[in-house]
């Protein structure tokens, strides 16, 4: 799988500051900071250290990912067999995400960066997983089932990653907070969000005709 390029960019309003950020190849996010004058110039200084790391990281994305990748082992196949599991034991297949982030997960404190990069590829699986189940089911269900399905995966994912722009604005805010961590919690839970989407939308597809 290939690495997804991380693009940042800011722009100053009156009142706040938009963040734009391209974590995979399909989504960007927009994060709008509405603030105190006060406020502007932490927020500022924040936002100036989240986009020299997301540079840095895009740059050791394009240098050393191709010989020595940080995302190995879980596919959406193994998605697929734990998904396979929990049908078949009658749970939810909420697990499996927890499950296919292990190795982000384990990553410790002083590696934020590194955890970073590790959930920014895990979205990028989710996101060819999501468009290609959104394909199978196009290529085999009626249309309106179809454009239903596209429908409900957006919407799903849309309403998930507005609660990571929350998160990471209140995170923003906390003195103590470091460009790092506030990246890594922003990574983790976008990667979250678009599992979560996944296996929803796998997980109804089979009750598909």
């Amino acid at each position: 799988m290939q690495g997804a390029a991380i693009l940042v960019f800011t722009c100053t309003l009156k009142d706040g500051l938009i963040w734009y950020t391209k974590t995979s190849r399909f989504w960007y996010t927009k994060i709008i900071f509405a603030v105190l004058p006060a406020q502007r110039g932490q927020l500022e200084t924040v936002m100036r250290q989240i986009t020299r790391l997301a540079t840095g990281i895009a740059f050791a994305m394009a240098t050393t990912l191709p010989a020595l990748p940080l995302w190995a082992g879980t596919t959406i196949a193994d998605v697929d067999a734990c998904m396979d599991t929990a049908a078949e034991n009658g749970t939810l297949p909420t697990a499996c995400v927890d499950n296919a982030h292990k190795e982000c997960l384990e990553f410790p404190e002083d590696m934020q960066a590194s955890a970073a990069l590790c959930f920014t590829q895990a979205r990028e699986m989710w996101t060819d997983g999501i468009s290609a189940k959104l394909d199978d089911i196009t290529a085999t269900a009626p249309p309106q089932i179809a454009k239903i399905a596209g429908i409900e995966v957006k919407y799903d994912l849309l309403s998930a990653l507005v609660q990571c722009d929350r998160m990471e604005e209140l995170n923003g805010l906390r003195e103590e907070a470091t460009a790092e961590e506030i990246l890594r919690q922003k990574t983790a839970c976008t990667a979250t969000a678009s599992g979560l989407a996944y296996t929803k939308l796998a997980w109804r597809s089979r009750q598909l005709p």
